[in-house]
């Protein structure tokens, strides 16, 4: 029972759903059995000793797949917005853009490389250790 406003409410009866309400639930739940089976594969991957069919790398090698993978990712989507944003949606878009990631990635990943053991450093200071 809840007390509101000192009037006692005794009613059990759960609010209904209609309308916008009911589809943004619907979107909801699909979009939680869509993680929750994604979840699933990449915990399967995460388990085996492949992927794609080839052997996964030796633990040692993590420190060097972090920032290359984050290198890829993030030149990717930097050099995509900075590319549209001076050229626009034209149709040699495509053919620039590649061009710049890939310079671009070539400069961010030995930056990575060398600038990860001082933001290691660094979030050390700044967090509290568990």
């Amino acid at each position: 029972m809840k007390i509101l406003n000192r009037k006692r409410i005794t009613s059990s009866k759960a609010p209904t759903v209609t309308g916008q309400n009911r589809w943004s639930l619907r979107l909801l739940s699909l979009a939680g059995a869509g993680l929750a089976a994604y979840g699933s594969y990449f915990m399967q991957l995460h388990t085996s000793n492949t992927i794609f069919g080839l052997p996964k790398l030796p633990a040692r090698y993590a420190s060097l797949v972090m920032p290359f993978l984050l290198s890829i990712l993030m030149t990717c989507v930097i050099s995509a917005v900075s590319t549209l944003r001076s050229l626009g949606w034209s149709s040699g878009f495509v053919h620039v853009w590649l061009g710049t990631w890939g310079i671009s990635w070539l400069f961010a990943f030995p930056t990575l490389l060398m600038a990860l053991p001082v933001v290691r450093k660094l979030t050390g200071y700044l967090v509290r250790s568990a």
